[in-house]
Formats: structure tokens, C-alpha cells, sequence
């Protein structure tokens, strides 16, 4: 039947609540892990089919499943509130990769605004896969955490993404397929986040602007260099 009690593993204490005070308490959090309880008639008609063996009658059980699953619609715009010129059938689904697993979240477009979605999703701090229509997305906190990993645990993005996958729903999800592999979308928004990184850390906000020899590269602390890490008059210190 339908789920009514929820609790989030990512709220602190893991309150139960309804369907309505759980969406109302993460409309500002979409990205949160939540587990719906499944009532024990449909717990027991559930493992009865599966295995011949006798349960107890209030055998029940938190089943991980979304805050989209839940209704949740989040808003893109008005400060993550929902725009009072759309209605719920102005809605759309994303595939959102976040730090702790991978995440099917409904979105509102703000209609006060001329902007691109993609515009939209990047004041949230989502990078789209793509500018054209995006249906997948990747938190700027998953891009910076995966660059970390790959510089200092040298984790490939393969393996990075195949634990993403675990996190998200490590045996149930992999057998159903429950959900989509964005692992080629995050092939390339990596390497578009990495590049525009570098040009962002150069002090270059348009990154389309034809590029001068070494002017991405980073200077070494260690080398010498006058009127950084040299003394004046280096030249002609007798001890250099």
C-alpha cells in the first residue's frame, strides 16, 4: 500500500514522520537518504512470495526509497521555493549524483525569470551533463570530492561511481536496475568541471578567450624567483 511513515538516514536523530512533514522538512534538502516503511501485510505478501517461510504478523521494515517517491518537487528559483506562477504539471525529472549516491529528484522551473534551465541549475550548484534539455546533473560537492579522491586515493572515476552505485542501493538496485548509469555523463562533466576549474583558478571568467603559453599553469613555491621568494640584490650575493 501506500507509504506513510518515513524516516531520513541523513537528518540528525532519524525522526519518523509522515509524508507530508518529510517533504515539508526537505524541501531545502532533495538530496537526503529516506527509507519508507513498509506496512507488515505487504511486508509478509512481499517475503512470501519470494521465500516459504513463516514471518512474524508485525514483521515490517524501512525500505530505502526517494524524496521524489514521496512528492517531492523542488523549486529553481525564489530561494529553492516553488514559483507561484507554475503548477506541479510544470514539473520535470533529473538524475542528480550527489556525495551520498545517486538521486531521482522532480524539479520546478521558476517562470519569473528568462533563464535557461541549465542556468537555473548551476545557481544551485548543479553542473548538468549537458546545456541542451539536461535530464542528468552532478552536485559541484561530488565533482570538487571526486577530483580530491582521484588526486590523492588516485581512485579511478570507474570505480569512484561504481561505489556512488553502492551507496545509493548496493543489492536491490543493481538486481531491478532501478536506476540509470550516468557514469558517461560523469566522464564528461568531470572533464568539463576540471578544465573550467583550472581557468577559474587562473583569475579567467570566460574561458572561451583564446589562451597564451603557460597561462593555466601554477607556479612552483620551491623554484627560485625574484621579487617572490629572492632576496633583493640576489644577483649579487657572494653566497648564491
Amino acid at each position: 500500500g501506500e507509504i506513510q511513515l518515513w524516516r531520513c538516514s541523513s537528518c540528525f536523530g532519524g525522526r519518523v514522520l509522515c509524508t507530508s512533514c518529510i517533504v515539508t522538512s526537505h524541501q531545502y534538502n532533495p538530496l537526503h537518504n529516506v527509507y519508507g516503511y513498509i506496512h507488515p501485510a505487504a511486508a509478509l505478501a512481499r517475503m512470501s512470495n519470494r521465500w516459504s517461510c513463516s514471518l512474524p504478523n508485525d514483521f515490517g521494515y524501512f525500505k530505502r526509497l526517494s524524496l521524489q517517491e514521496a512528492g517531492l518537487q523542488v523549486g529553481l528559483g525564489h530561494d529553492g521555493d516553488l514559483c507561484p506562477k507554475t503548477s506541479p504539471n510544470d514539473s520535470f525529472n533529473m538524475t542528480i549524483v550527489h556525495t551520498n549516491g545517486q538521486h531521482s529528484v522532480t524539479f520546478r522551473e521558476c517562470s519569473c525569470e528568462d533563464k535557461e534551465r541549465w542556468q537555473l541549475l548551476l545557481e544551485y550548484n548543479i553542473f548538468p551533463a549537458t546545456e541542451q534539455h539536461p535530464q542528468t546533473g552532478f552536485t559541484i560537492e561530488i565533482l570538487e570530492h571526486q577530483k580530491t579522491f582521484s588526486l590523492r586515493g588516485k581512485t579511478s572515476l570507474y570505480e569512484y561511481y561504481q561505489a556512488l552505485l553502492d551507496l545509493t542501493n548496493s543489492a536491490e538496485g543493481r538486481a531491478t536496475k532501478a536506476y540509470s548509469n550516468a557514469y558517461d555523463q560523469l566522464r564528461g562533466g568531470s572533464r568539463q568541471f576540471r578544465c573550467l576549474d583550472m581557468h577559474m583558478r587562473a583569475g579567467r571568467p570566460d574561458a572561451t578567450a583564446p589562451l597564451t603559453a603557460g597561462e593555466l599553469c601554477i607556479r612552483c613555491p620551491a623554484c627560485p624567483q625574484p621579487g617572490v621568494n629572492l632576496p633583493p640584490n640576489w644577483e649579487h650575493d657572494p653566497l648564491k
